[in-house]
């Protein structure tokens, strides 16, 4: 089965057609290629390879639509019982963050208790379907591991990776969302995760008690990398305390491991408070680790120093210098509708859209790389072969009803057209009618 894309417009250049033989790319020439078993004018919009979300809580999305109630006297937990509760608790002397955290990690805990497989496998399978209509091809999925959900959140998702994974690249990462030495049993239950199907070494070093157990959550994790020869993606440092120093020590183990090119840290929000002189070491560092960043601007906008004095920073890390010293630098959905975050739709148009603003990429030379964070970055943090525009590469790819980046960006496009493994998935065309007299 052949299929031709004319008058394609590849990162907005000249239009060219593709040939799509099977699930591969087999040719893209200038206008004029010959026919194929099914043709799509594209009439000059623009074409990209489909989206990568290489950071996903996935085991929480739609926490506040589907689960919130059914927690044990829920609506204790609902919307105006937690800000009641929460003045409460900031009236009896708690600061601001910490009411908030507790209030987070006392609900977040009850409604771990409640998961079960097939309700992770639902709630996650309904995000990757928007994933796929809003032109993702990848999606690295995070599930929490500890004596809260156990290893439930992996199973759903290995569930949802063998109901989808013959469209998408699918993940899962083991996640110590709750840490490993201040979670007890947390170890083991990471060593079932991965022998029951987790592909990614997750961790969370930055919320262990002292840094002494921050370092050793660090060098469990390439211990587990090792034995079970798994990448490693985990969060770090994210907070407003310069103190927070995990990125640098998480660095200097995967060079020590060997582990270049294959470990992600997401948010690194601290590196954002160093002095410039420790921000540029542990940025060369972290450049000579070959690690991925992972900002996730929609995310750190609201919940880092949130409750800080004006002028409030943006709160995300050192993107433009991690950028200039050549750091591979993405940006990923992170949270569908649950307590962290309550909006999102797996549409990574959209986030790329927030990084545009809050990284300042709007001038029309800076333009690409926000498009360049959620599409060819990510892919190189997953490893996914044969990815982009090009002969011999995999056939995902996403028209967006566009011509250029800039309208993509400024319209919010539709995507047109979204391919999997060279077979047309999802199509939108909306219709207007305006009515002006």
């Amino acid at each position: 089965m052949s299929l031709l894309i004319r008058n394609a417009r590849i990162w907005g250049d000249e239009p060219r057609d593709i040939v799509i033989r099977g699930q591969t790319i087999e040719s893209v020439v200038l206008c004029g290629a010959g026919r194929a078993d099914r043709e799509l004018d594209v009439d000059g919009r623009l074409l990209l390879p489909t989206f990568v979300n290489c950071h996903w809580h996935a085991d929480k999305c739609f926490y506040l639509k589907d689960l919130i109630h059914r927690l044990p006297g829920g609506s204790r937990y609902r919307d105006a019982e937690l800000k009641q509760r929460f003045a409460s608790e900031v009236r009896s002397g708690m600061a601001h963050f910490e009411a908030k955290q507790a209030i987070s990690l006392e609900s977040t805990w009850a409604i771990k208790h409640t998961y079960t497989v097939e309700d992770v496998a639902d709630r996650a399978g309904r995000a990757v379907e928007l994933a796929i209509q809003n032109g993702c091809g990848a999606v690295r999925m995070f599930a929490d591991v500890d004596r809260h959900a156990g290893v439930t959140g992996v199973k759903g998702l290995c569930a949802v990776k063998q109901r989808y994974g013959h469209l998408l690249h699918l993940q899962v990462v083991a996640f110590p969302q709750e840490g490993i030495f201040t979670n007890p049993d947390t170890a083991d239950l990471m060593k079932e995760a991965l022998e029951g199907g987790a592909d990614v070494v997750g961790g969370i070093p930055w919320v262990e008690w002292d840094e002494t157990r921050q370092r050793q959550h660090v060098d469990t994790c390439f211990e587990f990398a090792r034995a079970y020869d798994r990448d490693i993606h985990m969060l770090c440092d994210d907070t407003e305390d310069p103190s927070s120093r995990t990125l640098e020590h998480l660095a200097m183990r995967t060079i020590e491991n060997g582990w270049q090119g294959r470990v992600s840290a997401s948010h690194c929000c601290a590196l954002s408070f160093y002095d410039d002189a420790h921000a540029s070491k542990v940025i060369d560092l972290v450049r000579q680790a070959n690690l991925t960043i992972v900002s996730n601007a929609q995310i750190s906008l609201v919940d880092i120093a949130n409750l800080a004095r004006e002028p409030r920073p943006r709160g995300i890390t050192r993107v433009r210098e991690l950028l200039a010293a050549g750091v591979n630098v993405a940006s990923a959905q992170d949270d569908v509708d649950d307590w962290y975050y309550p909006w999102g739709r797996n549409d990574l148009l959209e986030v790329a859209f927030f990084m545009a603003h809050t990284a300042q990429f709007f001038h029309l030379d800076t333009m690409p790389i926000p498009f360049r964070m959620v599409t060819e970055h990510p892919a190189r943090a997953m490893r996914l072969q044969n990815y982009g525009v090009a002969p011999g590469c995999e056939a995902n790819l996403v028209v967006l009803d566009a011509p250029t980046l800039h309208e993509a960006f400024q319209y919010q496009a539709d995507r047109r057209y979204v391919l999997l493994r060279g077979r047309v998935v999802a199509e939108t065309q909306r219709t207007t009618t305006l009515t002006l007299e």
